[in-house]
């Protein structure tokens, strides 16, 4: 229910791409976490039949390895009755997504597609002054490691994204994914070793899921370079759960530089003085809230909702924001080995217990302020 949706039924766009990705030993073979399976099925098909269950969702392209993804998805496509595309992979995230969003999801749509099957901030440029009606095209990206990912998780967020969104990030109260999985014998330092660790913000701590809205013709090409400078960067915290302050100091300094690059100058000024306390203060919340929580309130303070979607907004010149639903089901990725390992053992006791809490009735959850 695409917002009804304010902009109408979107496509879905599952990232599958394997060159970099997690592979895990399962019966003396190396197998890609969108491959690996949970309940009988692979994390790559879980994702793909949320999709296709999901209201608001009109075509979903899934881009990996094609011959892999032909086999895995072989019997979803017959189903799908023309709504599942799979398309071959690139060497890296940012071009994976290019070319599902511009030579799958345009196209679509009745655009034609670009020359380049890579992304280049220049031609991409030039094809968006020549199709400038693309800009309104929304995309859904979802990776294709979740393993509680479900229809209602999809349409919960897609009926939350507000319509002047040109970027919408989910997230979630990280204490209920961390309750869940305490049950299981699986405390917070353990969640953070594994990439599941929350985010300290005024009056809550979130947890980014692994859903996300954009409207990728509507921004400065430059901006997907940037992204992906991000992504590369992406590992704030160690195996400890202790902030990586090279990893913020460079995400820093590359939205500094973009926003030099791409606004005037008074607009980059004025990101400068809001990016820059919003750094401080993360760095400094997350490496106080261990042991020493109290102490990151008052770093806490400046890290309230609308401050952040604020300085994004600025930085990435567009309209940002964080979405809120109440499901943890989205949250949960695998990657790293021991995440499968946890869930997968035992005959995949944790996965089952935990798959059974989702479809319990969701406990309240706390609100960003």
């Amino acid at each position: 229910m695409c917002q009804e949706m304010a902009f109408g039924a979107c496509d879905a766009i599952v990232l599958a791409g394997t060159y970099d990705s997690l592979f895990v030993e399962v019966g003396g073979n190396p197998v890609a976490k969108p491959f690996l399976e949970l309940g009988g099925l692979p994390l790559v098909v879980r994702t793909v039949d949320a999709l296709l269950r999901a209201e608001g969702i009109r075509e979903v392209f899934v881009v990996g390895e094609r011959a892999a993804l032909d086999e895995a998805l072989e019997c979803r496509a017959g189903q799908a009755a023309g709504r599942l595309h799979v398309m071959q992979q690139a060497q890296g995230i940012l071009d994976n997504a290019y070319r599902a969003f511009f030579h799958g999801v345009l196209p679509s749509r009745g655009f034609p597609a670009p020359p380049a099957d890579r992304f280049e901030p220049g031609p991409v440029g030039e094809y968006l002054q020549s199709h400038p009606e693309a800009a309104g095209v929304p995309a859904l990206f979802l990776t294709a490691d979740l393993p509680f990912i479900s229809p209602q998780d999809i349409e919960q967020f897609l009926r939350a994204v507000p319509e002047r969104a040109a970027l919408a990030v989910g997230v979630v109260d990280w204490s209920l994914l961390a309750r869940h999985f305490e049950e299981l014998g699986v405390g917070p330092e353990q969640l953070f070793r594994w990439k599941l660790g929350g985010i300290p913000l005024r009056g809550l701590k979130i947890r980014i899921t692994n859903v996300f809205f954009a409207r990728p013709a509507s921004a400065d090409p430059r901006l997907y370079g940037l992204l992906d400078r991000v992504y590369g960067n992406r590992w704030l915290l160690d195996e400890r759960g202790k902030p990586r302050a090279a990893n913020w100091k460079r995400i820093t300094s590359a939205v500094l530089s973009h926003s030099r690059v791409v606004n005037p100058w008074w607009r980059h000024a004025r990101a400068v003085v809001n990016v820059v306390p919003t750094a401080l203060a993360g760095l400094i919340a997350r490496a106080l809230d261990g042991g020493c929580a109290p102490l990151a309130w008052p770093a806490r303070l400046l890290l309230g909702k609308k401050d952040v979607e604020f300085t994004a907004s600025l930085l990435l010149g567009v309209e940002a924001v964080m979405v809120q639903t109440a499901s943890w089901g989205a949250a949960v990725d695998v990657d790293v080995e021991q995440t499968y390992r946890f869930l997968a053992g035992d005959g995949e006791r944790a996965w089952r217990q935990l798959s059974a809490e989702l479809e319990s009735p969701a406990p309240a959850a706390g609100e960003m302020t």
